[in-house]
């Protein structure tokens, strides 16, 4: 069976959760994934933000 690979299209500023959690889900079912993203090259860095609510939970 041949491998599956997937292209995970990415913005030039991403949240964190939502594009690394699912690269690592794919990563551990085989899938090769193959992260694109407007205007960057081969080895370029990506922007992300990763947000922690959890301080404003506990004030509401």
């Amino acid at each position: 069976m041949a491998q599956k690979s997937v292209l995970m299209l990415c913005g030039e500023f991403m949240e964190a959760y939502e594009t690394i959690v699912p690269l690592y889900v794919l990563q551990a079912f085989s899938v090769s994934v193959h992260c694109v993203s407007p205007g960057r090259k081969t080895g370029d860095k990506c922007v992300m933000a990763a947000h922690d609510l959890l301080v404003l939970e506990a004030s509401l």
